[in-house]
């Protein structure tokens, strides 16, 4: 009885089990069927998609783009690159006058036909819009589809042009308004573009002009508020408007000072190449004879009428001449003889720093000259150095002493007899005063020594160093007046004594050889 009873409970717990084995696997079985069951419908949702989208393009016309189209990607590509050569190159060509050869000849063909096939695009959809209306409106020309396929297409192109330019249009169905609206903004964002880009480069062109005019109504300003006298201001302005213009400061000593040595000295010698060119006298020198003088060569600047070096003083500088020309000429009985003229490529200076005499010769600029100057220092350190550059320089030194002694001899020779008329002629008076005038200052010059008897020899000849100098400022001022000083004066100077006057800046920096009479007579 009890066995009977345990079989029929395991057969029990077995139906059971297999009951709800069966459950469960018919739930996984349900899982699993609607797992496949999405797998097929997002399959056959793909193939769908592309069924259709490959069945739509079977029905598109040939001529048709799809937006999905590589073609489609490329060409915006393009177009974009020609709107922005246009707005690049334009304005260059309009701002430097650049004509189109070549390659850029080629470029402006392909950016052209590129915005004619975009007009044409433009023109087809308006064409297609306009034919697709179900009532004609005001909005362009009428479609007249019996008209002939030129006849058509010109009406097209034609309102293609006027949409882009913002001109009068007047849709009135809303896909003429959106399509209009659209044109008129790509219109809008072309033209402002090149407008833009346009007026960024005039302004950058012009910044350099901006800069010189500023400076110089700051130079104006200053000048009319200390009323400076008119020739002066105009002499001012002269020399500003020349310097500002060449750039005449190197810009190797401050735009590029952190450059290399190798690249500072080749930007160097590329700035002054066409100036050596120009001088035969570098010829007689080296590769590193020519580089040093270049990096020893100061610019300057001489103004028309302006004197470079004033005969009877010590040169104490060796000029190059740039730009321009200077005129040489020496002092004669009435008047200056002149010697001739130099010019570019020309030097002078030399026979003074080589015989350490003074000049026999005044020599002033004829016109805006550029020049550039080596010291005597730097003068004296190159003829040590380079013999064949110190024997070029005697020898054209001693050709120009001899020419000029020559001038001067044949002017003395044909000047005499006038000279000695005018002699006898100014005698009667001038001679008179002179002798009075000179009577009276040794007589009391002669006083004032006689009560300085007691002093050392050495404060005795100091005193008569003094007492000459006395002489020459009294007869200097009865013979000028202040106003002659203030003009004559530093009109009188050379260079090379204007700039040391201009950076003095204590008694003992003063050369030894600037005298009275250097200034006064």
């Amino acid at each position: 009885m009890a066995a009977s009873i345990r079989g029929d409970v395991s057969k029990f717990k077995q139906t059971v089990s297999r009951m709800f084995e069966k459950a469960s696997q018919i739930k996984l079985d349900e899982e699993s069927s609607a797992r496949v069951a999405e797998l097929v419908d997002s399959e056959v949702m793909v193939l769908n998609a592309s069924q259709l989208a490959q069945n739509q393009k079977r029905r598109a016309d040939q001529f048709t783009i799809s937006i999905h189209s590589s073609f489609r990607h490329w060409w915006d590509f393009v177009l974009t690159v020609s709107i922005a050569y246009v707005i690049v190159m334009t304005p260059i060509k309009v701002g430097f006058d650049v004509q189109s050869t070549g390659l850029g000849y080629a470029l402006d063909a392909i950016v052209d036909v590129i915005y004619l096939i975009e007009m044409h695009l433009i023109a087809c959809t308006y064409y297609y819009i306009s034919l697709n209306q179900s009532v004609h409106t005001t909005w362009a020309p009428e479609i007249r589809t019996s008209d002939s396929l030129g006849q058509q297409y010109m009406d097209a192109f034609y309102f293609a042009i006027m949409v882009t330019t913002a001109n009068d249009v007047n849709p009135t169905t809303p896909i003429e308004k959106l399509f209009t609206s659209v044109m008129l903004f790509v219109g809008i964002v072309i033209n402002a573009s090149i407008i833009g880009s346009a007026a960024n480069l005039l302004a950058n062109l012009d910044k350099e002009e901006i800069a010189r005019k500023n400076q110089m109504d700051s130079i104006n300003d200053y000048l009319r508020f200390k009323k400076v006298p008119l020739v002066l201001q105009n002499k001012i302005r002269r020399y500003y408007d020349y310097a500002l213009t060449t750039r005449l400061q190197d810009p190797t000593e401050s735009i590029f000072a952190d450059l290399p040595d190798r690249l500072k000295l080749l930007l160097k010698l590329n700035l002054h190449s066409e100036f050596v060119r120009k001088v035969p006298l570098f010829r007689a020198l080296s590769h590193a004879g020519v580089v040093a003088i270049i990096q020893c060569l100061v610019p300057i600047v001489a103004m028309p009428g302006e004197i470079i070096i004033v005969c009877g003083e010590i040169a104490r500088e060796f000029y190059f001449i740039k730009t321009g020309q200077v005129s040489l000429c020496v002092p004669g009985l009435v008047d200056n003889i002149p010697l001739g003229n130099l010019g570019e490529g020309s030097f002078f200076g030399e026979t003074s720093l080589l015989t350490g005499e003074p000049t026999t010769a005044e020599i002033k600029a004829e016109r805006v000259c550029e020049l550039m100057y080596l010291s005597k220092d730097d003068f004296e350190t190159i003829v040590d150095k380079f013999p064949t550059f110190f024997l070029a320089v005697r020898r054209i030194s001693e050709s120009r002493m001899q020419t000029a002694q020559n001038i001067q001899r044949m002017a003395k020779m044909n000047r005499r007899p006038t000279q000695r008329f005018k002699f006898k002629k100014l005698s009667l008076r001038t001679v008179a005063q002179a002798a009075v005038l000179k009577a009276r200052m040794g007589s009391r010059l002669e006083t004032v020594t006689s009560k300085n008897t007691g002093t050392s020899s050495r404060s005795g000849g100091r005193a008569g160093s003094l007492i000459g100098g006395g002489k020459k400022l009294l007869s200097a001022g009865r013979r000028k007046s202040m106003a002659a000083f203030n003009v004559n004066f530093i009109e009188r100077l050379s260079l090379a004594q204007a700039r040391q006057l201009t950076h003095l800046r204590a008694m003992r920096d003063m050369q030894s050889n600037m005298e009275e009479d250097v200034f006064w007579d």
